[in-house]
């Protein structure tokens, strides 16, 4: 009929061949990665879904990974000690003069006795302080918090971290910028601890007015498994990379009651009190850990990798810094389709002139544009701290070759 010749007359039109042709992958690609998720042996191979980020070859391979130690944060571990002991922990650091402090354990209950004082009055020592907060989003009473009785003159901040997908090994890459619960507004327990120690990083964090901010990883938890320093794209990356050890310095709660420090790892500094094993070194214990896009295992994890401490100590090291994350969701789907389009414009072009050898070259460019994608996403967030995750464009890219192929087929019937 003369209005079907119209209408492939029309998308014979270069221009719009390359439009139409782009359609058509995006939706086969997204309907493909649909039914993947639908069906969960295939869900880990679906990039919309997917746990693993192309990110995280960036953070396990350390090269996010600052040479110079952070300075600022001190991380005091307090493993399972009671509360008499943290007590006397707490004495001996104030005399330390440290600038804030963050408590990262819960004192729900009150017993009537001597050591509840102890730990009350130690705690009262620092006027700088922030306390655990937790928000359990569980009705009216959807907070926990130590027993007021030790919240005196307390800040506190929440500890909630964004599992990026529920199930058995969601990361932790997220946080929430504030949370409102009833009408008082909170802060995460890093953000709190920075707004009372340096208020122009603060404001800097707070006129970025994000809702959730990305997690930038600069350090490694203790006695996590290190990269191997002769990595080729490690050199190109970090060159000054050697077997790093911890950004942070960590000191166990033996060694502050035995009172084997110097003076000087405290003073002016944020000191952070949290669980991070029975003793340092302690590998057996997962209590409070979390997966994170440092794990250097992305298939198959069997074990958590990062304390939440340390979560806390590269977000307050983030803020600090001002080293951010950047994202902008409309700019990524510019750059998706866009880049798409012009990987089409290409697939065309090929097409064209290669003839019956169009497979053979379409696969050796398609190989070579994927591993380009990758490199390129990796360069841009290590040096412009952009995040782009390409996952669903390499979807699109595996597609489009097949796609245009498939098209002029039909189109040459249709017009033959």
């Amino acid at each position: 009929m003369f209005w079907k010749q119209k209408i492939l007359t029309f998308l014979k039109k270069s221009w719009v061949k390359v439009i139409y042709t782009s359609l058509v992958v995006i939706i086969l690609a997204n309907l493909i990665s649909l039914f993947m998720s639908k069906i969960s042996f295939l869900d880990m191979f679906n990039p919309s879904t997917s746990e693993i980020y192309f990110t995280d070859l960036y953070y396990s391979n350390g090269f996010s990974i600052e040479p110079e130690p952070d300075t600022n944060i001190v991380i005091i571990n307090i493993g399972v000690l009671g509360r008499k002991e943290l007590a006397n922990l707490f004495q001996i650091i104030k005399k330390q003069e440290p600038r804030v402090i963050g408590v990262a354990a819960i004192f729900r209950n009150r017993r009537v006795d001597s050591t509840d004082l102890l730990l009350k009055e130690s705690l009262e020592l620092f006027d700088r302080k922030v306390q655990f907060l937790s928000i359990t989003f569980e009705g009216p009473d959807s907070i926990a918090t130590s027993h007021e009785y030790f919240m005196s003159n307390s800040s506190v901040g929440y500890t909630n971290f964004i599992v990026d997908k529920v199930g058995e090994f969601g990361s932790v890459r997220y946080f929430l910028s504030n949370e409102k619960v009833g009408n008082q507004t909170y802060l995460p327990f890093a953000a709190e601890i920075v707004r009372q120690y340096s208020t122009n990083a603060f404001e800097k964090y707070v006129s970025r007015n994000n809702e959730i901010e990305i997690i930038h990883y600069t350090g490694f938890p203790l006695n996590r498994t290190q990269p191997n320093p002769d990595n080729l794209l490690l050199k190109v990356f970090t060159p000054e990379f050697k077997n790093l050890p911890s950004r942070f310095n960590y000191i166990d709660w033996k060694e502050i009651l035995d009172e084997k420090f110097t003076a000087s790892e405290f003073k002016d500094k944020i000191v952070l009190f949290g669980f991070i094993g029975a003793t340092l070194g302690d590998q057996g214990s997962f209590e409070d850990k979390y997966f994170t896009p440092l794990n250097p295992s992305h298939q198959g994890r069997t074990n958590p990798d990062t304390y939440g401490i340390d979560i806390h100590a590269n977000i307050i090291s983030m803020i600090l810094s001002e080293n951010y994350i950047y994202f902008n969701p409309i700019l990524n789907l510019i750059v998706t389709f866009t880049v798409l389009l012009f990987s089409v414009i290409g697939f065309y072009y090929i097409y064209n002139k290669a003839g019956r050898k169009y497979q053979l070259y379409s696969k050796i460019t398609l190989f070579i544009a994927l591993n380009l994608i990758v490199v390129i996403t990796l360069l841009n967030f290590h040096f412009f701290q952009f995040y782009y995750e390409p996952g669903m464009l390499m979807l699109y890219f595996l597609f489009a070759p097949d796609a245009i192929e498939i098209l002029e087929s039909l189109w040459e019937n249709k017009t033959g």
